[in-house]
């Protein structure tokens, strides 16, 4: 009579079957990492401006060397839905922040800078981020001179524009980290930086801290004309987004869009 084998191999399929179905649905009932666009649709009313694809690529500018690659669309339409925002100014200051490190925001900051330059634009992308600093990384610029060093009056600001690869985008690295960035980042003497390069650049685009970790990126989006807030797919959680939906709701911060990145 015994072994069964044909109700023994049932019971063991049911099982193969059922077990990691309920394993999946439980674990994701309790996640709340943003999987979806539904998930990020769920969790903010901000409106999504555009998708950027993931990138294999080690350098984090990707847009001038691989520019018949899916990330190099992703962000020439970027680029396109962008030119339809604050559509009343013909220059427009830029801001990209997220909620926290390792989501993206230095990356799609450099490759929006690089986007627009290449289309004849000129740019300048400023490190705004002066408590991690990597802009200087990226394009091998001098550390010991930034925005930190001219906003304290120790650099002009000739000194601190750097030239880079390609012909229409420059940019200005973080600089030395100081012991007070806030405090700088919101001085009439960063105010008037933006304003006065604002004049000379078709695009100014300021790389900010996560503002889920300080505050000094929300000073900076104040100085906007367009806030972009990367989240990054499979990897940011739902409740970050507190803190910008509170802004948007509140209407502390204008003009803010979402994009997602390294969506696969």
């Amino acid at each position: 009579i015994k072994p069964r084998k044909m109700l023994a191999y049932f019971i063991a399929i049911i099982f193969g079957i059922l077990l990691p179905i309920i394993f999946i649905s439980l674990r994701d009932l309790f996640s709340d990492t943003i999987k979806s666009k539904i998930d990020l649709l769920n969790s903010t009313k901000i409106p999504i401006l555009g998708l950027i694809g993931h990138s294999d690529n080690a350098r984090s500018l990707v847009v001038s060397t691989s520019s018949k690659s899916i990330i190099a669309e992703s962000f020439r339409s970027l680029r396109t839905n962008i030119q339809y925002l604050a559509a009343d100014k013909a220059k427009k200051v830029l801001t990209v922040t997220s909620s926290v490190g390792g989501e993206g925001k230095t990356f799609t900051a450099i490759n929006l800078a690089a986007i627009f330059a290449l289309s004849g634009h000129k740019t300048i992308l400023i490190g705004g981020d002066l408590r991690k600093p990597k802009l200087h990384e990226d394009f091998k610029v001098d550390a010991t001179k930034g925005l930190s060093s001219f906003l304290i009056n120790k650099s002009n600001l000739s000194e601190v524009i750097a030239k880079t690869e390609i012909d229409s985008l420059d940019v200005i690295a973080s600089g030395p980290t100081p012991p007070n960035p806030a405090e700088l980042l919101d001085s009439l003497k960063m105010k008037e930086l933006i304003m006065e390069l604002n004049k000379t650049y078709d695009y100014v685009i300021i790389d900010t801290p996560p503002i889920g970790l300080v505050t000094d990126g929300v000073i900076l989006m104040q100085y906007s004309d367009v806030n972009l807030y990367v989240v990054r797919h499979n990897y940011s959680k739902a409740k970050t987004l507190g803190i910008i939906n509170n802004l948007y709701n509140q209407e502390q911060v204008k003009n803010v869009h979402i994009i997602i990145n390294d969506f696969k």
